[in-house]
């Protein structure tokens, strides 16, 4: 098969992607196929050359050197035998590109299956026999409790090969201290007139006075948490796939690792009820089959975990606005389900600084 540059990469990409990796159409023909784009990457279904293998590039648009570094030393930290639906990478690198800006790319294995979020909303609509959701949910929890099994070294983010804490051997709740006052100093250091969608970055900044202090007058339930494990930190239903195999749903796909960190692995159940609390076209569904999931992730939900929720919940959608109002809206374009993400944190981070309890805006709990 005759090789050619691909023909489908806009300019941006033709700057990450050096010329040696060799791309080629697929048996379809086409040179490439965007699979999602989200706030800080885009993910392109492409073809290595010169068999054709189906392959996933992703383009990080911020932070390219750290995205990438991450993605990679999380799979050391996996381990090659892990049975999770882990993608390999076949190539890695960074750099500038002609405006400056410091992006990076990972060509990876391509999954088979759909979003778990498409999944789930076609269920609903198609009703499938309640052992297959059951099944397809209850897998998820066996690999989220694989991710949260993992002992790391101590709290902290994961930069390259290494774990950084906002000092040596700091705690869980000093570590998260320093994560939220981060987030809320990159907001502050941006224009307050920044607008993306229907907020500003004032909208925020208004609320987290309150916010702040919430966390300060709660964070000392997080003292609990005493061994640091393996987080995903991004463990949305966007970034899980799942397939059927011979009539049997399973989770094929866990994807983007480049948020990894070393913490609480409760921390990842929220993200699952905020996908929850935003996807109320089939949130009774999964809440229907809770006990499936519990039986799959297997570790009891520790009694501490309605009381740290609240934080785990302002963190998450506090991180959301952090990325979106830094997003190059040139690359990613505010779209409905970012206007629709968007309204739902903001509701939660205002009625948490209004005083409000996640039951009472009602959040879905896993517990």
């Amino acid at each position: 098969m005759k090789t050619e540059r691909q023909t489908g990469f806009n300019e941006f990409v033709k700057q990450v992607v050096p010329e040696e990796i060799s791309f080629c159409p697929g048996p379809d023909g086409l040179s490439s196929e965007l699979l999602s784009s989200g706030i800080v990457n885009h993910n392109l279904k492409v073809y290595l050359a010169p068999e054709a293998t189906p392959a996933v590039l992703s383009i990080y648009s911020s932070n390219g050197k750290e995205r990438v570094d991450r993605e990679i030393f999380t799979r050391s930290l996996l381990g090659e035998g892990t049975s999770l639906p882990i993608q390999r990478i076949f190539h890695s690198g960074y750099g500038d590109t002609s405006n400056g800006k410091e992006y990076g790319f990972l060509i990876k294995e391509f999954k088979t299956g759909d979003t778990l979020n498409d999944v789930l909303q076609n269920m609903v609509n198609e009703k499938p026999e309640d052992d297959e959701i059951g099944g397809l949910i209850n897998n998820l929890g066996k690999n989220l409790n694989i991710l949260g099994s993992i002992k790391m070294s101590k709290f902290g983010k994961i930069v390259g090969n290494n774990i950084i804490g906002s000092s040596e051997n700091c705690s869980w709740k000093d570590y998260y201290s320093y994560r939220l006052n981060k987030r809320i100093k990159t907001l502050e250091d941006l224009d307050p007139n920044n607008t993306v969608g229907e907020y500003k970055v004032k909208d925020i900044l208004i609320l987290t006075p309150k916010l702040s202090n919430y966390a300060e007058t709660q964070s000392g339930i997080l003292e609990t948490v005493k061994e640091p494990r393996f987080v995903h930190n991004d463990f949305h239903f966007l970034n899980i796939l799942a397939s059927q195999e011979s009539g049997t749903w399973q989770i094929s796909g866990i994807l983007d690792l480049e948020n990894a960190t070393a913490g609480d692995p409760e921390f990842d159940l929220i993200s699952i009820e905020s996908q929850l609390n935003l996807s109320p076209e089939y949130r009774g569904l999964f809440l229907a089959n809770l006990g499936r999931f519990k039986d799959g992730y297997k570790n009891p939900i520790s009694n501490e975990y309605l009381q740290k929720r609240g934080l785990y919940h302002l963190t998450w959608s506090l991180s959301y606005f952090e990325a979106v109002m830094q997003m190059d809206t040139n690359l990613h374009p505010v779209n409905s389900q970012v206007n629709r993400y968007m309204k739902g944190h903001y509701e939660t981070l205002k009625s948490l600084a209004d005083g409000k309890s996640l039951e009472e805006i009602g959040v879905p709990s896993l517990c």
